[in-house]
């Protein structure tokens, strides 16, 4: 990485190196920037709205009086749910993905992700 130096009026940074590294370090800097294009709030976005979808259906459920309409929507509320757990994993698996390609076996971003240590 070439920078120009303080008192210049250049705005440069110069990346050298093999291309994915390159890219790689472009990310990296557009990430810490703010200026990434990353969509993680975009995949989680769909399966936060499976999981708003399966609690109006919880709570339609709990104030119904009827009880086969109370266990239809019950069972609908138990699927979505399922749904949106699916689609959780799917957003975390691409955001892995994008977050991580260019980096070697011994380094991982974590960021946009939920660990869970078990």
């Amino acid at each position: 990485v070439v920078v120009p130096k303080r008192d210049s009026n250049s705005e440069d940074v110069i990346l050298k190196g093999p291309p994915d590294a390159v890219k790689h370090a472009q990310r990296r800097i557009l990430d810490i920037c703010g200026m990434s294009e990353d969509n993680s709030s975009q995949v989680r976005g769909k399966a936060q709205a499976l999981f708003d979808e399966a609690d109006k259906l919880f709570k339609a459920a709990k104030a119904e009086n009827s009880k086969q309409e109370k266990d239809r929507l019950y069972k609908l509320a138990h699927a979505k749910k399922a749904e949106a757990h699916e689609a959780n994993k799917e957003a975390a698996k691409q955001i892995f993905k994008a977050k991580n390609s260019g980096y070697g076996n011994d380094q991982m971003d974590l960021h946009g992700l939920q660990v869970c240590i078990v």
